[in-house]
């Protein structure tokens, strides 16, 4: 997830669901899941990049939240013309899908695990966070 996530914590577009929130919140929920596990472990460089990755990912959506009516589709698209939206995606299901990953992230945040950079951010390597994870 850390290296197919954007830096910016959105999740990478291709499929009909991609374009909902609750995929960020998705990435959120996990990651702070990921960020506690890893602390746990000791692996602190990975914990601060999954926390990054999960502060990143609330970032992303807020644009979005701070708009009226709140949007759950990311094209920004006034609700009312249902741009974008799936039949099956309703407004409600989705929202409330988002609220909720994001209500479990908040109660898996650790907020004493210290940000770290994200891959992207050390140019993609994935020996700088663990000698596990290095190539060879």
């Amino acid at each position: 997830m850390l290296f197919f996530t954007a830096p910016n914590g959105q999740a990478p577009f291709g499929g009909r669901s991609n374009q909902y929130h609750h995929q960020e919140a998705m990435i959120a929920c996990i990651a702070e899941y990921e960020a506690r596990r890893y602390a746990e472990l000791g692996e602190m460089a990975l914990a601060g990049a999954f926390k990054r990755l999960a502060r990143q990912a609330v970032a992303t959506s807020l644009r979005f939240w701070q708009k009226e009516p709140w949007r759950d589709l990311k094209n920004a698209f006034h609700p009312i013309t249902r741009h974008g939206r799936e039949g099956y995606g309703e407004y409600s299901v989705y929202s409330l899908l988002a609220a909720s990953l994001y209500g479990v992230a908040y109660h898996l945040a650790d907020d004493t695990i210290p940000e770290a950079p994200l891959p992207a951010e050390l140019a993609g390597t994935s020996s700088a966070f663990s000698p596990a994870l290095a190539p060879g």
